[in-house]
């Protein structure tokens, strides 16, 4: 129950950075949000034995770090990206745990 309380933790400690990140820019919301999602994934790879997660948060992180620095700025285009994966990835949890239980 503990490591589920730092778990917590960890995401909240990241939101700050979005609000500086988007005081900054206001365009860089949403690939900022992609990193601290990206980071907020990483501790699943160990808690769950799922590699999956690392990947999702592999994707989320460079997404949002090549969106936010070698890209026009568009405003919208990390969160539709970010909807994309997270959609596509629960279909692969999805057929990961269907397997586990056969």
């Amino acid at each position: 129950m503990l490591w589920q309380c730092r778990l917590r933790l960890c995401f909240r400690f990241n939101l700050p950075l979005v609000a500086a990140a988007t005081a900054y820019r206001l365009n860089w919301f949403y690939h900022a949000f992609m990193i601290a999602l990206g980071t907020h994934y990483l501790p699943f790879i160990f808690l769950y034995g799922m590699p999956q997660f690392g990947v999702l948060a592999t994707l989320l992180i460079g997404a949002g770090l090549t969106i936010g620095l070698y890209t026009q700025p568009v405003f919208s285009v990390g969160a539709w990206l970010t909807a994309l994966l997270l959609r596509l990835f629960a279909f692969i949890g999805r057929v990961v745990a269907l397997r586990e239980i056969r």
